[in-house]
């Protein structure tokens, strides 16, 4: 199941800083892919990419030697809409680098790169280059299944009722399956729910797991959010 120890705190977008090793690429390849980072006595270098889909990116761990350790990973995307969410690394992907004891996991595009170092909140993430995330608030996550606090809960009915209308299989639809990070901004209420690996699932990126899917649901601030016109991405 989830990490939450370190997840379960509310607070506010942090400026951006130089990354720690300061890796992404600057232009990232236009795929879906991951390549390992690691440090030896030469400095730090990238194991080939491995290419899979946004679905699923299978990462076997790197062959290292002994002078050499494992930092992290980079995980490139093709150009994606994100809909005005402030966030660019998946919470399975942040799931992924947490269960793998990884300091850090880098998201690059065409349009910029954000790290999320393992040791901070879910919603804090670092931008490396391109634009920052702008001000919000945030909280969790938290079990989908469990108390909802009262600022979210219109928010959380709403992304409920539109889970399921979608035509994804019914226990992609088990909120006991997932986390729920709320994310603030000015004029929406995003949730991203963050399904769990299953028991005896390899670790792996890309928003699908066995027992779910990363997805965003955007609640407009006013109540006039309707499932047609709402933001919705299906596979974060």
């Amino acid at each position: 199941m989830w990490i939450l120890s370190v997840m379960l705190a509310v607070g506010v977008s942090t400026p951006a800083r130089p990354s720690s090793v300061n890796l992404a690429v600057k232009d990232p390849p236009s795929i879906d892919g991951a390549a390992w980072v690691y440090e030896g006595n030469y400095g730090t270098g990238f194991a080939p990419i491995i290419q899979g889909s946004a679905e699923r990116i299978d990462v076997l761990p790197p062959n290292v030697t002994n002078t050499e350790n494992v930092l992290g990973i980079e995980l490139f995307r093709r150009p994606f809409d994100y809909q005005g969410y402030p966030m660019r690394v998946s919470l399975v992907d942040k799931l992924f680098a947490m269960t793998q004891k990884l300091e850090y996991v880098v998201a690059s595009t065409v349009d910029g790169a954000r790290e999320y170092d393992t040791r901070r909140p879910a919603y804090e993430e670092t931008v490396l280059h391109g634009p920052g995330a702008g001000d919000f608030r945030a909280s969790g996550p938290v079990p989908a299944n469990g108390p909802i606090i009262e600022q979210y809960q219109a928010a959380f009915s709403y992304a409920v009722r539109t889970l399921d209308r979608l035509d994804v299989p019914s226990e992609q639809k088990d909120l006991s399956h997932y986390v729920v990070m709320f994310v603030d901004t000015p004029n929406t209420t995003w949730m991203e729910f963050g399904p769990a690996f299953a028991p005896g699932e390899t670790p792996h990126l890309g928003c699908q797991t066995q027992l779910g899917r990363d997805m965003v649901f955007g609640y407009e601030k006013g109540g006039a959010t309707e499932p047609q016109s709402a933001p919705l991405i299906p596979c974060f």
